[in-house]
């Protein structure tokens, strides 16, 4: 995922702490942030009745409005029909929002900043997690549900360690320090956490964890499913060196969102108790937009989709639940563009694609000159997705890679973008950038309390939403 270099973060942190931000008549951004949302309605106040026993939080990162639009229209030629997010929507007991994502120092925000806003109620600096704005320590929300008695887990299909779950258990000034994030995780003794990034742990499993059972394959984590809960034993499912693969590439024996989600689900619940809280991420959703990957955007959308389904029909089963399915921001944009049966085609051709765009880039690696680069990737576009690149469309990547400006629009001038745009002639797909967006993002609620949800939230305001529902202290800090 995109981050803020260091010294673009210290800027913005010196930024914040400016008194142009401190004072003046509230032009300055955290006062607008405060403004809004002092202006939410007042969504932490329960009603006899409305309390939640568990609470499971799906995010599909960087999930732009153009997704779900993508998956239905994908379902209608394939005759799979609509997504499990869009029936969701038109159904009945399900209540639908619009969240606001800004950070503190930001219109865009990162993972980092907005996580950390659902888990503390606090806006916070790009790249931070769990510290105020004045660099005070904030008590992450599955630190406080711990305490009051709740099981707690987190499964991403990133590492275990990246942004969007790690808001939700770490506490630290740089979202790059995973391998310091990694030693906070096990300090946090989530009862499970499922994901990649075993690269981050090396140095902190060197020593005995009797009740922790640290599984590395999908075998593992079944055979672990099939055993009796143990009391008092966690587990974390390293499954990867470092983002567990995109699903339209996965190897068949590297769990995917669905299974591990299920084992978390289940897990959680039969270890009693006072319920759980539950973070699930659909992590490589934002890494292929990122890349303006549509095939993979598509297939890891339609892996979160499953797991939506699977999820709801069991807090359905229910009635001590809360679902909420969000995402953290939107990214890059993605929108089907062409009309007609140009556009059918299009979705054909998306069908049958069988690799990332971080496959195709890895292709050209090494090359000598930006014109060999250029047919490596021609070659591997051809083998990826079936796309056959003319003498403009080499030349364009040639330019990319000789830093040269492909796009009169600088935020797309990356090869990838290149690459995507290139692929988006045939596949239909197009692309704003390669970055986050301001978007408002969708909501959906069910389950438990899903009733007194306002249709307009900013993510600081959910915050204080969800820990009234489950009866926990809003206070992070």
């Amino acid at each position: 995922m995109t981050t803020p270099s260091r010294v673009d973060r210290l800027s913005r942190r010196r930024f914040i702490q400016s008194s142009a931000l401190a004072v003046g008549a509230g032009a300055g951004l955290l006062d607008s942030v405060r403004g809004a949302s002092a202006a939410q309605p007042p969504a932490a106040v329960t009603t006899p009745g409305d309390g939640a026993k568990n609470l499971i939080f799906l995010v599909a990162d960087g999930l732009a409005a153009g997704g779900p639009a993508l998956l239905d229209q994908f379902g209608r030629y394939t005759g799979s029909g609509l997504s499990a997010l869009t029936r969701l929507a038109m159904g009945a007991g399900v209540r639908r929002a619009l969240q606001s994502t800004h950070a503190a120092d930001a219109a865009v925000t990162d993972s980092a900043a907005a996580s950390s806003a659902w888990s503390t109620g606090v806006k916070h600096i790009s790249g931070q997690l769990c510290l105020s704005t004045d660099g005070r320590r904030l008590s992450p929300l599955l630190e406080r549900a711990r305490k009051a008695g709740k099981r707690t887990g987190c499964v991403t299909t990133t590492t275990i360690t990246h942004a969007t779950p790690a808001g939700w258990y770490a506490s630290i000034d740089e979202r790059e320090k995973e391998s310091e994030i990694a030693g906070q995780l096990l300090e946090a003794r989530l009862d499970v956490a499922l994901g990649g990034g075993s690269r981050y742990f090396v140095d902190h499993l060197t020593q005995s964890r009797p009740a922790l059972a640290v599984l590395r394959t999908q075998a593992a984590l079944q055979a672990v499913g099939k055993e009796p809960v143990q009391p008092g034993q966690r587990v974390l499912g390293l499954f990867s060196e470092g983002h567990v693969p995109f699903a339209i590439e996965r190897p068949a024996n590297v769990p995917g969102l669905e299974e591990m989600s299920r084992f978390a689900v289940e897990r959680l619940a039969a270890l009693g108790g006072d319920g759980f809280v539950l973070q699930i991420e659909a992590g490589r959703v934002d890494h292929a937009a990122h890349r303006n990957d549509a095939a993979g955007y598509l297939r890891d959308l339609q892996e979160f989709d499953r797991t939506v389904a699977w999820v709801a029909e069991w807090v359905r089963s229910r009635q001590d639940t809360l679902l909420i399915i969000t995402t953290d921001h939107a990214t890059a944009n993605p929108g089907l563009t062409f009309y007609g049966r140009e556009g059918i085609d299009a979705l054909r051709r998306l069908a049958d694609a069988r690799h990332s765009v971080d496959w195709i880039l890895e292709r050209a690696a090494g090359a000598a000159t930006p014109a060999e680069g250029a047919e490596r990737l021609a070659a591997a576009v051809k083998e990826a997705v079936g796309v056959t690149l003319d003498e403009y469309g080499r030349s364009a990547l040639a330019a990319a890679l000789g830093k040269q400006a492909a796009d009169p629009f600088k935020e797309r001038r990356a090869v990838e973008c290149v690459v995507g745009s290139l692929m988006g002639n045939e596949l239909g797909v197009g692309w704003v950038s390669r970055n986050h967006t301001s978007d408002h993002v969708e909501l959906l609620a069910l389950g438990v309390g899903h009733e007194a949800m306002p249709a307009f939230i900013d993510n600081i305001a959910l915050h204080d939403w969800m820990t009234a529902r489950l009866g926990l202290s809003a206070k992070a800090g």
